[in-house]
C-alpha cells in the first residue's frame, strides 16, 4: 500500500503549502526536551531531600538516650493455682535423663527405669523393667519348631519301620531303604 506523507494545506493568505506531520521543528523540541530534563531534574532533587530529612528524623527518635531509660524487670512469686487460659509457647523438649534403650526386637525395649543415677541398689534388686512381647513370641515360634521336627521324626521313623517290612517280605530292595 502506497500512501503520501505529506499532507496539502492552505494558509491564510490563501497560499497553498505542503504540511509534513515527519518534518520535525528543531527549536520547539529542544525547548520542550530542555523543560523536560529541568522539571526531571528537580523532581529527583525533591524527593532525594525528602528521603534525607526522613532518614534523619527517623534515626534521632529511635535512639533514645541511655539517661532516659531504666531496666525493665519483672517479678512474680511462685507458687501453684489454677491457670485461666491458655498459654502457648515454643521450645525443644528434652527428656530428663538420657538413657540407651534399646528396640523392641533387640533383647527388648525399657519400659520403665526404677531407680535414679547415682542412688544405691542392692543385690537383686529389680533396676528397669524390659518389654519382652518379641521374646515370648520368639520362644512360641522356636517352641511349634520343635514339636514339627519331633513330628517329622516319628514320620521318618514309622516309613523306616515299613519300608524294612517290605523288605523282609521282598517288596523292595535293601538299598533302596539304604
Amino acid at each position: 500500500m502506497n500512501y503520501d506523507s505529506k499532507i496539502d494545506t492552505v494558509d491564510g493568505d490563501g497560499d497553498s503549502g505542503t504540511f509534513d506531520p515527519l518534518d520535525r521543528n528543531d527549536e520547539v523540541e529542544r525547548r520542550s526536551d530542555r523543560r523536560m530534563w529541568i522539571v526531571g531534574g528537580v523532581a529527583i532533587i525533591v524527593l532525594v531531600g525528602l528521603w534525607f530529612l526522613n532518614h534523619m528524623n527517623s534515626d534521632e527518635k529511635m535512639a533514645p538516650s541511655r539517661d532516659s531509660q531504666a531496666p525493665v524487670v519483672s517479678v512474680i512469686s511462685p507458687g501453684s493455682g489454677a491457670i485461666a487460659g491458655l498459654i502457648n509457647a515454643t521450645g525443644t523438649l528434652a527428656a530428663r535423663r538420657e538413657l540407651p534403650v534399646g528396640v523392641v526386637g533387640d533383647g527388648g525395649a525399657v519400659e520403665r527405669v526404677l531407680v535414679e543415677p547415682g542412688q544405691w541398689v542392692k543385690a537383686g534388686q529389680v533396676l528397669a523393667v524390659i518389654d519382652r512381647s518379641v521374646q515370648s513370641q520368639q520362644q512360641a515360634s522356636l517352641a511349634a519348631q520343635v514339636q514339627v521336627a519331633s513330628a517329622d521324626a516319628r514320620l521318618a521313623q514309622a516309613n523306616l519301620d515299613r519300608a524294612l517290612q517290605l523288605v523282609d517280605r521282598g517288596f523292595i530292595s535293601k538299598a533302596d531303604v539304604d
